[in-house]
């Protein structure tokens, strides 16, 4: 017995230490720790062009190109406030879907620098003009924030502490740098030679079940389309081979794998337990620098890529799950149990 004391005594230890140990932040905490940072930095006229109530039109009134739009620039910030917000985009974006972002940005600058060169006056591109929007007191039972502005619509919505990630909307133009001191940049590349390669995988009869030679000229469910398709497109993964369905999973992990840890984690497992159900969209053909659309669709939700406009080089993706973009779902759930009549 004397032998098994220091084993029993250690395990008692580490059982009870755990009791002690800090938790782990939830998305919903880890984001209103940052959103109340980021309100904190800005001045009192700052903040009111930064916030609407959370039943505000602004908060789901939302697209890609560029325009005017609620919230703040990052342009208009100072030095602390710049870095604030960043720390609150990466609450709920991961480090890849921060150099997402960061690329996106990167190349409104290569856009406005051609715009330069060829001495347009009033040029629509402007690296600063992305604006950040909370809805809401950020911590209470329904708030959300948002980054958007040209090739960039990012969402997270949270609802008795429920996060939701969609919509979420990157693009980029150029979708490769031919040349200058960015040349090679290609922010979207990585998934869209994924895609690629599982299209190159496919049968001739795979590939004339996913789709065809022609390739739409843009996502199918742009901002405009706010009810769930209910026509089934594409082929069926359980009809794809081992290693074209693991590729399908990697290509959805890749872009999962921006959101930040655990939200990233849940999109994963979701897939997983409905690949039975999951389809793969394909048109156009597998070789680089050809036009190309995928999809990667289950029930009610696609994440959709196509990479068609100026010559195959200006590339757009959409994530969309149509039950929950900005919250419905938590926020529906949330409305049924506070609004139950009595005694049910």
């Amino acid at each position: 017995m004397r032998t098994l004391l220091p084993i029993a005594l250690a395990a008692a230890f580490i059982a009870t230490a755990a009791l002690f140990a800090p938790r782990a932040e939830t998305p919903a905490e880890l984001q209103t720790s940052a959103a109340r940072a980021f309100l904190a930095s800005l001045s009192d006229a700052e903040r009111a062009q930064a916030t609407a109530e959370f039943d505000a039109t602004a908060r789901t009134d939302w697209h890609f190109v560029p325009r005017e739009r609620a919230g703040i620039a990052l342009g208009a910030l100072g030095d602390a406030s710049r870095l604030a917000a960043r720390r609150l985009f990466a609450s709920g974006l991961s480090k890849e879907g921060m150099q997402t972002f960061e690329g996106i940005v990167v190349l409104e600058q290569v856009l406005l620098d051609l715009d330069r060169a060829r001495g347009v006056a009033q040029s629509i591109r402007d690296p600063g003009r992305y604006h950040v929007l909370v809805c809401g007191e950020p911590g209470g039972e329904r708030w959300s924030w948002r980054v958007e502005g040209h090739h960039v619509s990012v969402h997270f919505t949270h609802v008795g502490g429920a996060t939701t990630t969609t919509p979420l909307f990157w693009g980029a133009n150029p979708a490769r740098v031919t040349d200058g001191a960015r040349a090679g940049l290609s922010v979207l590349g990585a998934r869209e030679q994924l895609a690629r390669e599982l299209a190159a995988s496919l049968t001739l009869e795979q590939r004339q079940r996913a789709g065809s030679a022609e390739v739409p000229a843009e996502v199918l469910y742009e901002p405009s389309v706010v009810v769930a398709p209910t026509e089934e497109r594409g082929i069926p993964v359980r009809e794809l081979s081992a290693e074209q369905r693991t590729r399908f999973v990697a290509l959805f992990e890749l872009h999962a794998r921006e959101l930040r840890g655990a939200l990233a984690e849940r999109e994963i497992e979701a897939l997983r337990a409905e690949l039975e159900r999951a389809r793969f969209v394909w048109h156009g053909e597998p070789d680089a620098g050809k036009a190309c659309y995928y999809a990667l669709e289950r029930p009610g939700a696609s994440v959709e890529y196509v990479n068609v406009l100026n010559g195959a080089n200006h590339a757009h993706c959409m994530w969309r799950d149509f039950a929950r973009d900005f919250g419905r779902d938590p926020l529906r759930e949330h409305l049924r149990a506070d609004h139950a009549p009595a005694g049910k």
